[in-house]
C-alpha cells in the first residue's frame, strides 16, 4: 500500500505524461538489460557450436568417425 501511495503522490506531483514516460524509460532499460544477458549466452553457445562443427569437419575430411 506504501508503494501505491508513493506512486500516486509522484503522478500528482508531476503529471501523469512525466510519470509514464519515467515509468516507461525504467521498463526498458530493464528490459535491455535482460536482452543483453540473453545474447551474451547466444553468443557463447554459438562460439561453442562453431569449435563442434569444425571438429566434425575435419573428422569427416580424414575419414575418421
Amino acid at each position: 500500500m506504501e508503494t501505491l501511495n508513493a506512486i500516486a503522490q509522484l503522478i500528482s506531483m508531476t503529471g501523469f505524461p512525466i510519470f509514464a514516460c519515467l515509468a516507461l524509460g525504467w521498463y526498458i532499460k530493464t528490459v535491455m538489460d535482460k536482452l543483453e544477458v540473453a545474447i551474451t549466452e547466444m553468443r557463447i553457445v554459438i562460439e561453442k557450436n562453431t569449435l563442434i562443427i569444425e571438429e566434425l569437419t575435419r573428422k569427416l575430411e580424414k575419414g575418421e568417425e
